[in-house]
């Protein structure tokens, strides 16, 4: 690796591929400065192509979180383990009682929190990385462009959206990771240990299943055309901001000092305008899904509450059906939230990619051969 015959000796091979973190960069840094990115204005779409580089990082990330995120779902299991052994009393409930207690503190403490710091150290490659690609292949196409590109567009502008659908990227990265995939697994471990449960229960846990996901994927949607206009908005905000402290000399001299801030007030002010909007309909998207959230937790109870009256519950699945609507209530809770971000987000990169991405004015022809630039110098 750095042109070294020591290197092909054990210790300095370990020292210098394993220990020095090489064998991250020999698996990734090859395509991870990609510029082949094709005018991909799907936000989605150009996301997985900036993924590829990162895909072994990117699945052992995923297979940390989506594990610790299963233990820690399954955990009132074990709670509903030792209150049962509690309950019916005896020497051998006891050592029953002793042994959960001692799976819990090694698998859901302990193995839980092994795998969440291990999804946090691989992970942060994943979105570092898809940051850095995204910077890179955005400032790469855009500088393809002719003079008419750049004499139409604030410089301030352009490098903006570069910054916001790459952070945005990064973000994407960051909400998968520890909070949509999290909710999709704990959603799943809290539907069949319901059902396993109760049947009755676990068939409420179905529909709720059934209905809260349609719902938040329409406001999800409703919501991106609203946050897109907003970022197009800050962006021309921030744009015409640089673009005035940029010539501010200018400015003074030929006295356009009034004209200039009345015209930044108004950009300021719509820029306003579609912040309140954007974050209005936010607010309303987490308000429909606090109802169906108290709507969910009230049916829940009730059930909880007619099985025990039958005699079909044990108090270990009173607790566990208990912990599993805690837990499922700060999940909805936090939905909304995410589902707001991913609007965010999803505006922010959609805004970026429809301006940078445009075709070019000067196109090459398809059998043209690369030109050979030594100099600065034009030759025949």
């Amino acid at each position: 690796l750095y042109q070294s015959n020591a290197c092909l000796v054990a210790g300095g091979l370990y020292r210098e591929y394993f220990h020095a973190g090489l064998w991250y960069k020999v698996i990734t840094t090859m395509s991870m400065w990609t510029e082949e990115i094709q005018q991909e204005k799907s936000p989605l779409r150009f996301f997985l192509l900036l993924t590829r580089p990162y895909a072994l990082v990117a699945i052992g990330a995923t297979v940390c979180s989506a594990s610790a995120a299963f233990l820690e779902a399954a955990s009132p299991f074990v709670f509903k383990k030792i209150v049962d052994a509690m309950a019916s009393g005896g020497v051998a409930n006891q050592n029953e009682v002793w042994m959960w207690a001692i799976i819990y503190l090694v698998f859901f403490v302990f193995l839980t929190l092994v795998l969440w710091r291990l999804s946090g150290f691989v992970g942060m490659r994943w979105a570092v990385g898809v940051r850095a690609s995204a910077t890179h292949a955005l400032a790469a196409y855009v500088t393809r462009h002719g003079s008419d590109y750049f004499h139409k567009r604030f410089a301030g502008a352009i490098g903006g959206k570069i910054g916001n659908a790459s952070g945005s990227l990064k973000s994407l990265v960051e909400k998968f990771l520890w909070s949509y995939l999290i909710l999709f697994v704990t959603l799943i471990t809290t539907f069949v240990l319901a059902f396993n449960t109760n049947t009755l229960i676990g068939y409420l846990f179905l529909f709720w299943l059934a209905l809260v996901g349609p719902v938040s994927f329409f406001l999800a949607r409703w919501r991106i055309p609203a946050s897109a206009h907003a970022q197009r908005e800050d962006t021309r905000v921030r744009a015409q901001t640089i673009d005035l402290l940029s010539n501010v000399g200018a400015m003074h001299d030929f006295a356009r000092r009034t004209f200039e801030i009345s015209r930044l007030k108004e950009t300021i002010l719509s820029r306003y305008r579609a912040g309140i909007r954007n974050w209005t309909l936010g607010e309303v998207a987490r308000v429909v899904s606090n109802v169906l959230q108290v709507f969910f937790v009230s049916i829940i109870l009730f059930a909880v509450i007619y099985s025990w009256s039958k005699n079909m519950v044990t108090p270990g699945d009173i607790v566990l059906i208990l912990a599993l609507v805690g837990s499922i209530a700060y999940r909805m809770e936090e939905l909304g939230r995410d589902m707001n971000d991913f609007a965010e987000n999803y505006g922010e990169i959609k805004e970026g990619l429809e301006d940078l991405l445009t075709p070019y004015d000067i196109k090459d022809l398809p059998r043209a051969q690369p030109l050979q630039v030594k100099t600065g110098k034009v030759e025949v």
